[in-house]
């Protein structure tokens, strides 16, 4: 029957258009956002905030923050450096946290709102949007209500919906765009009189904002509106049963459907241009790919059903796709096979994460379209059940029983192992945490086994809520029990780490401040990854970063070149760091912490470095440290580059504490190298052993315990020279893990090194462990404690620095800020010094810095490694380092260029619609 089927009948294309008046769509409405605010309490509020540990609550919720903080103090919409975070970076680094999101920016109308209060609310709105407007836009095709409402709420309930809104927020912020961009390719593709001459500024509007919330995913997001779009315009022809007008005709139509999704692409130009230029070089960790893989097809059921890092529905969805293939029309083939061949062939996945890996989650902007699938599979079965002409027959069961048959091959477990498992489901769903792996597969085959059954009876008794109502009853029941509730954060932790008394604490202490210090926040392990990214004030820098893009130089200097701990599993999460060296180098002169998070450890180490108490509120506490260098400073005892890099552990370190190094270098006679001898002791270490859990073979130890071991190091050799003072320990040792699967930790007096997983997608494959560990005077023996896990440690080094505060002994003048004139991009400021020496900063370098001194503009180099820098003659000198991001004038030009292709569109179409009319 003519528009029967997955085109439907005219009314789905008269213009994409809705009348919300029509009987029962308010009610809708106010259900759909109900169940919305209750599932996000069901899932996520009623075990903590809504927001996760780790990426929601160390980036998501503070990187925004920044943006805006950095908006109130410069009024500036287009910024190009973030000075606070990671020694400071070119802010296109974190664009992919909201930068120019409107989501983000609307919040900027609120600033007496908590950015992560603010955010909560907003992930809350945006999961009930996506289902009300996705609602909408089926209702606007002539779907039947039941069919709106139902397949709305499966969207809704959807794995990844709920899950990444707290948890990552760009996997999902975008979804109402991307819903309202195919309602505007409905009404730009079918006015209601012809084809393809409808008004574009839906289309255009809505795949705009996509992109700038949420550029990363919006690349899938274009791909499934080109599936959809191709859909729509052979199923309008269909119906309209227009001459096909051969491949020039074709051709042309093409052209005029991407025109809008490309001028929208060009008016994002100002975000996407910047964000490439960032992006180069700034990105590893790749994984190997053999390329012949990505085009063999792969049938993971997880893929579709329940994950949270793809498509997520139940085992429906794969049902009606693999039922789709029966269908007969063009426009449905391309829906269908354009579906399938994206969700099963590695390729696609891999293309749309960038060419690093082939992750499911680059694969949720298609939940939408798998769901309008889903729509038309459901009309079609309303409309046989109606007419009941003896199409419904049993053979329709033959998708339910191949999926049956699929997840079950795929498990791998037997019958006999699932039915064990079967009898412990129950307790195990109502202990509340995520569960295993034989439990899910059990969950997925009584999913699929009930989907069967409920078909059986539909046929039986033609009635379209039988198949309609279990997909979203099995993603109520089943959809927590895959998400699980441990990476929730709980409400006591959240409120820990935004106490207001923090920040009166930092913007106290920094009014008082006239130099250019970094100031840290300091704490647990839980707490340092929390506040990895946070900030109180713009005047508060840190060296702590945590970004999927990140300044390369600096990141290699930290982990490679200098060798600082990494005590977290993700090589892209920099911890702020306990080693003294390294906190001297930065410029970290102040500590903020929450006095009762610190163990006794960590203040004998943080008196040991010199830190002292210089202020306390209510409990928060910040320590200061009076000699470490200024973030910018005059030096005059430089090395040379050349030869520092000759430099092994500990004394490319310590070099830095007393050195400035340089290009060239005055220090040429060696005598340096004397200096940093006789300031260093080289110890011998005697690791005790314990039982059969520590046992030394030859120069290694082998470590073979299931749980924690906490041995002692005896350390022996000149110890005389540590007897008086404080002095910092440097010990250094590889690690072989003979069980690679399984990540291990060795802390030394509390200072933790981690090695990863190697299955860990971003392993940080530190099998040399280093750490420089402030001790008191005369202390000979260290603790350390041995995670489990079976592995070798070898090639032991063990050294201390005796003068180990004496880090400021290089500084000949301090740079002070204008704290007036340095904001956003600009760092401006005054230096006085009597001699010629190197004006040294731990700025990280890069090219794209306009330095002027004495408003000359002058030639700067590298310093220390990886920092800006460069030679200033003796006398008094104004100062101003200005960072221009690569590609923001470029990008301005050609989103002007694509806002004026926006209005011509307009424009035409306006014209055309007073023709047709």
């Amino acid at each position: 029957m003519r528009g029967q089927g997955i085109q439907g009948e005219r009314t789905r294309r008269q213009g994409g258009r809705w009348n919300v008046r029509q009987k029962g769509h308010y009610f809708d409405i106010a259900l759909l956002s109900a169940l919305a605010l209750f599932f996000c309490w069901f899932f996520v509020g009623r075990f903590g905030i809504f927001g996760s540990k780790v990426d929601w609550i160390s980036q998501h919720s503070v990187i925004p923050e920044l943006f805006r903080q950095q908006f109130y103090e410069t009024g500036d919409l287009f910024p190009e450096f973030a000075a606070n975070l990671g020694g400071g970076q070119n802010i296109y680094h974190f664009a992919y946290y909201g930068l120019y999101s409107p989501v983000i920016l609307l919040s900027y109308l609120f600033p007496a709102v908590e950015m992560a209060n603010y955010l909560m609310a907003a992930s809350v709105c945006i999961v009930a949007l996506t289902a009300v407007i996705f609602y909408g836009w089926l209702k606007s095709r002539g779907f039947s209500r039941g069919i709106c409402f139902w397949t709305a709420l499966m969207l809704l309930l959807a794995g990844p919906v709920i899950f990444q809104s707290s948890r990552h927020v760009m996997f999902v912020n975008y979804l109402p765009f991307l819903c309202l961009a195919m309602w505007g390719i409905d009404r730009y593709i079918w006015n209601g009189k012809a084809i393809l001459k409808g008004s574009p500024f839906l289309y255009i509007t809505s795949v705009f904002l996509m992109i700038l919330t949420s550029f990363y995913f919006s690349i899938g997001g274009l791909l499934a509106l080109c599936i959809y779009g191709l859909h729509r315009y052979i199923a309008v022809r269909e119906e309209e049963k227009e001459e096909k007008g051969g491949i020039r005709r074709f051709l042309k139509d093409v052209i005029r459907f991407l025109l809008p999704m490309f001028t929208a692409v060009l008016m994002s130009a100002f975000l996407l241009i910047p964000v490439a230029s960032a992006l180069t070089g700034t990105r590893e960790g790749a994984s190997v790919i053999d390329s012949a893989s990505l085009f063999l097809p792969d049938f993971s059921v997880y893929r579709l059903m329940y994950s949270s890092y793809g498509i997520g529905l139940t085992a429906a969805a794969a049902v009606f796709i693999m039922a789709g293939f029966a269908w007969k029309r063009w426009s449905s083939r391309v829906l269908i096979w354009g579906c399938t061949a994206v969700l099963i062939l590695p390729f696609f996945a891999w293309v749309l994460n960038g060419g690093l890996y082939p992750r499911d989650k680059a694969l949720i902007p298609f939940l939408p379209l798998v769901c309008y699938v889903e729509a038309c599979y459901y009309q079609r079965m309303k409309r046989s059940a109606e007419e009941r002409d003896g199409r419904m027959s049993l053979g329709g069961a033959v998708p339910y029983v191949l999926i049956i048959l699929l997840i079950f091959c795929e498990s791998g477990y037997s019958v006999s192992e699932l039915a064990d498992t079967a009898e412990s489901l129950i307790p195990e769903l109502l202990s509340g945490g995520l569960i295993g792996s034989s439990y899910q597969w059990l969950l997925l085959l009584l999913d699929a086994g009930f989907m069967l059954l409920f078909y059986l009876v539909f046929v039986w008794k033609k009635k379209i809520s039988l198949l309609m109502v279990p997909p979203a009853v099995f993603l109520m029941a089943f959809g927590i029990s895959f998400h699980g509730t441990a990476n929730i954060e709980s409400r006591d932790f959240y409120a820990d780490v935004t106490d207001e008394k923090i920040e009166q604490a930092v913007e106290t202490v920094l009014a008082q401040e006239d130099g250019f210090y970094r100031m840290e926040l300091y704490g647990t392990y839980a707490e340092n990854m929390a506040n990895v990214n946070r900030i109180f004030s713009t005047d508060q820098y840190v060296t702590s970063v945590y970004s999927s893009t990140y300044h390369v130089l600096y990141h290699d200097f930290c982990t490679d070149t200098y060798g600082i701990e990494e005590p977290t599993r993700n090589f892209l999460i920099q911890q702020v760091s306990q080693n003294p060296s390294f906190q001297n180098l930065m410029g970290v002169k102040y500590l903020v912490a929450r006095e009762s998070s610190l163990s006794e450890k960590q203040k004998e180490r943080l008196s040991a470095s010199g830190y002292q108490v210089c202020y306390t509120l209510d409990g928060i506490t910040v320590y200061e440290k009076e000699n470490v260098c200024p973030v910018a400073y005059v030096a005059d005892r430089t090395i040379p580059e050349e030869e520092y890099e000759k430099l092994e552990f500990p004394y490319n370190q310590i070099a830095l504490n007393h050195y400035a190094v340089t290009e060239a270098g005055s220090a040429r006679d060696g005598s340096w190298k004397e200096e940093l001898a006789r300031k260093t002791v080289k110890l011998q270490p005697e690791l005790s052993e314990n039982g059969e859990t520590v046992v030394r073979s030859g120069e290694n130890y082998l470590i073979q315990s299931d749980e924690s071991q906490v041995t002692t190091l005896q350390l022996s050799g000149d110890l005389e020279a540590l007897s008086d003072s404080p002095y910092v320990l440097y010990l250094q040792f590889d690690v072989e893990n003979k069980k690679p699967y399984q990540e291990l930790a060795v802390s030394v007096e509390g200072v933790q090194n981690k090695l990863s997983s190697a299955s860990h997608l971003y392993k940080n494959d530190n099998t040399v462990f280093t750490y420089a560990v402030p001790m008191q005077a005369g202390k000979k023996e260290v603790e350390i404690s041995f995670g489990k896990g079976s592995y070798e440690i070898s090639d032991i080094l063990c050294y201390a620095e005796v003068s180990s505060n004496a880090s400021g002994s290089n500084v000949r003048a301090e740079f002070l800020t204008d704290q007036e004139r340095t904001e956003g991009n600009v760092i401006c400021g005054t230096v006085e010094t009597q001699e010629t020496g190197y004006f040294v900063t731990s700025i990280p370098y890069e090219e794209n810095f306009e330095v002027t001194v004495d408003c000359k503009k002058i030639v700067y180099g590298r310093v220390n490694g990886a920092f800006l820098g460069f030679l200033l003659q003796a006398g008094s000198h104004e100062i101003e380092i200005v960072y221009h991001a690569p590609g923001v004038a470029e990008g301005k030009m050609a989103a002007v260029i694509g806002f004026g292709l926006f209005v011509l569109q307009l424009v035409f179409a306006a014209k055309r619609r007073s023709s047709i009319a």
